[in-house]
């Protein structure tokens, strides 16, 4: 058995039991846990002692022993009391993030917003006008659109449009990235297969779901002034209303629904677009259009060339900070477990929003509100992106959120580099890295792979 530490052989000492009469416990999820008789090995020339169930003896095993031991070699730490077995960490892993906020901290001091946008503004705007000294507020359009769509009854055969004209009474997109988006979908350079949309196609598809989750990103929203935007709610209540107090004046455009005999709107509609109405002047833009996005050049491979903005309307994500298990934090469970649940949700999604907007390539990359002073030509950008392949560019699982498995890749790949011709990349992706064969891009530390792949259903690339 060669030693972790130097070129010599190490050999069997002494076990737990035969010096303490005590045994090794791993701990899983299911059941009692697993107690082990631990061999204590001494190295024959440097001396050392290491135990039999540490990381560092398990990679020096051939594969098919290292995986009698059932813990995962990253959390085979030396020196413990107890191990967690693989279905434990496999848990713990989607909870316990490395993160580093820590090192965000010195920019807090550089942070002085212009503007801040909040779901209930002007509600509470002395609380914040107090947080922030000569602070702009504004009404986070989300949270704008949302007091009257979740009032609309999804069902109905009308809500498609009516949902489309809803959209188009508060906005209206960019006229020169419309155009180019329409160029791109007719000449078929956005698609994979190079299909080509007819006029016909994209006037059906424009308006939906689809055409605003998939190439809403390419397009800049321009809203409409206070005055003009009350003015097509008023028309927009109208059209798809179906009684109307003033028929004259006001008729009634709706109808109801042929198979369920409902109206669009439920009771609470109408008081939800007459306090939109109220509130259309805080949500108008506070910066030219241009400054309110960031943008992203299209990849030196792509072959539409479009753009992709980043919108500075900010608002509560706290949405999206909902990880997979953050509904547990509301079934009564200890304030440490829930915060826990809540923070690891905010750590992949704010590593996520940082892996996205390290695309955005400016011409003073230094922003006023962060201690960041590190510029790069739009060039040498381009050319770093090219390494990558466009595909992985917008995929969140890319994002490491264990750091030990990182750090591990990156040092073993760096030390088999010095004694290879292959580059870290190659090193990495032959020895290190397991992918799941569903899709899935989180990676996982694999010992050497044949036995294991065809124990867990992984292949290694």
């Amino acid at each position: 058995m060669p030693c972790p530490s130097c070129d010599g052989n190490l050999y069997n000492d002494r076990s737990n039991f035969s010096k303490n009469q005590t045994l090794f416990p791993v701990f899983g999820l299911d059941g009692a846990p697993l107690w082990c008789i631990v061999q204590s090995m001494l190295c024959r020339k440097c001396k050392r002692r290491f135990d039999a169930n540490s990381s560092a003896v398990l990679l020096k095993l051939p594969a098919y022993v290292a995986l009698t031991y059932p813990v995962a070699t990253k959390y085979a730490f030396p020196n413990r009391n107890c191990h967690l077995n693989e279905n434990a960490t496999k848990v713990f892993d989607h909870l316990m993030l490395t993160y580093t906020n820590g090192c965000q901290s010195p920019l807090v001091q550089h942070f002085n917003p212009k503007v801040m946008y909040s779901d209930t503004w002007p509600h509470k705007k002395e609380y914040w006008y107090t947080m922030i000294k000569d602070v702009e507020g504004r009404l986070g359009l989300f949270h704008y659109e949302k007091r009257i769509i979740h009032t609309l009854r999804k069902k109905h055969i009308d809500h498609t449009d009516a949902l489309a004209d809803l959209l188009n009474s508060i906005y209206y997109y960019c006229p020169q990235d419309f155009e180019n988006l329409l160029t791109s979908l007719k000449t078929g350079t956005l698609s994979p297969t190079a299909k080509k949309h007819s006029a016909d196609e994209i006037n059906d598809l424009i308006g939906t779901k689809i055409f605003r989750d998939r190439y809403g990103k390419y397009l800049k929203k321009n809203l409409h002034k206070p005055e003009t935007m009350r003015q097509k709610l008023d028309e927009w209540f109208c059209k798809y209303k179906v009684v109307s107090s003033d028929p004259i004046n006001k008729p009634a455009g709706g109808r109801l629904d042929p198979l369920l005999h409902v109206s669009l709107f439920t009771p609470d509609t109408k008081s939800a677009v007459e306090n939109c109405i109220e509130k259309a002047p805080f949500l108008s833009d506070p910066l030219p259009i241009k400054k309110m996005y960031d943008q992203i050049p299209p990849h030196p491979e792509s072959k539409h060339g479009l753009v992709e903005y980043i919108s500075k309307h900010g608002e509560s994500k706290l949405e999206a900070f909902h990880d997979r298990m953050a509904h547990f934090g509301n079934c009564g469970v200890g304030d440490s477990l829930a915060d826990n649940l809540n923070l690891a949700g905010t750590a992949r999604h704010n590593l996520s929003v940082r892996h996205k907007r390290s695309l955005i390539v400016k011409e003073d990359t230094r922003c006023e509100n962060t201690a960041d002073d590190t510029s790069f030509s739009l060039t040498s950008r381009l050319k770093e992106r090219k390494k990558i392949p466009a595909g992985w560019e917008m995929l969140e699982d890319v994002c490491v959120h264990n750091h030990g498995v990182l750090e591990v890749s990156t040092s073993r790949s760096t030390a088999s580099s010095s004694n290879s011709s292959n580059n870290n990349t190659t090193v990495i992706s032959t020895q290190l890295i397991c992918l799941p064969t569903n899709g899935s891009l989180n990676p996982t530390l694999c010992r050497n792979c044949p036995a294991r792949a065809n124990r867990s259903g992984r292949s290694c690339r």
